[in-house]
């Protein structure tokens, strides 16, 4: 996400050389942000050392190269503030941060989730599902006017891949008889939990949505349709597992 690579913001074309890859990555080195002992490296033999002390710089390098950030502090946010893709500053506590924040939140805790030894087929879902979300993150935090030509953005087809693993591993559970309580294990756990985010993030992104016209409606259907799969997942994953799910007791049926 975008706290872990701070200064990239923009991807576009620009006119470049012939050699020069038609897809390129904009570097926004604000002044005071970067010193000498902040390296990037991009692929194995380029590489830029920026020195300088004056106003902000572009610098354009082919996309398809690495990139390593040797240091992650900037102070560019000690008070309070953030860049969004393309430089703009704003508020931390702006509805597009809570938003893309909130989808980094849930990310960490589908971390948790692989971190706890889950059946194979949740881990290699869950990969797939990460990386979604770092494009649910950018989306989110790209203005209308800093989108590229050729930004991936979620969608129908990611929405309907979710709706397919939800009825694979469906098939394998018996009806929902009744409400059950978050847990199954420490992997059904944290699902239960990254449900419950889930659901947080796509209230954030209904927030940001009321409060600005950029944001389609693409990551809010990936959002709802997530949190569907992640319940599923919980309670296939108790099963796999061999973890007993506790049924909610209504008012009336307490022992």
């Amino acid at each position: 996400m975008l706290g872990q690579c701070k200064e990239i913001h923009e991807i576009g074309r620009r006119n470049l050389p012939d050699w020069t890859p038609k897809k390129i990555l904009n570097l926004n080195l604000e002044s005071g942000g970067i010193g000498s002992s902040k390296l990037l490296e991009f692929g194995t033999t380029t590489h830029m050392d920026y020195r300088g002390s004056g106003p902000p710089m572009v610098n354009v390098i082919p996309l398809e190269l690495k990139m390593r950030i040797t240091k992650v502090y900037t102070r560019g946010g000690d008070k309070g503030e953030t860049s969004l893709v393309g430089g703009a500053r704003i508020p931390k506590d702006n509805p597009r941060i809570e938003a893309y924040g909130t989808v980094d939140e849930l990310n960490s805790i589908l971390g948790l989730v692989r971190a706890f030894d889950p059946p194979s087929r949740i881990d290699e879902i869950g990969a797939k599902i990460q990386n979604d979300l770092f494009n649910v993150g950018t989306d989110l935090a790209t203005p209308a006017e800093k989108r590229w030509e050729g930004m991936y953005r979620v969608g129908d087809v990611d929405v309907q891949r979710l709706e397919a693993w939800i009825d694979e591993l469906n098939a394998d559970l018996e009806p929902l008889r009744e409400f059950i309580l978050p847990g199954g294990g420490a992997c059904g756990a944290f699902l239960h939990q990254a449900r419950t985010v889930c659901r947080r993030a796509e209230r954030r992104v209904m927030t940001l949505m009321g409060s600005v016209d950029d944001v389609d409606d693409g990551s809010l259907r990936y959002l709802n349709r997530l949190s569907d799969f992640l319940f599923v997942a919980a309670r296939w994953s108790a099963r796999e597992q061999g973890a007993p799910e506790t049924f909610w007791k209504q008012p009336n049926a307490q022992d």
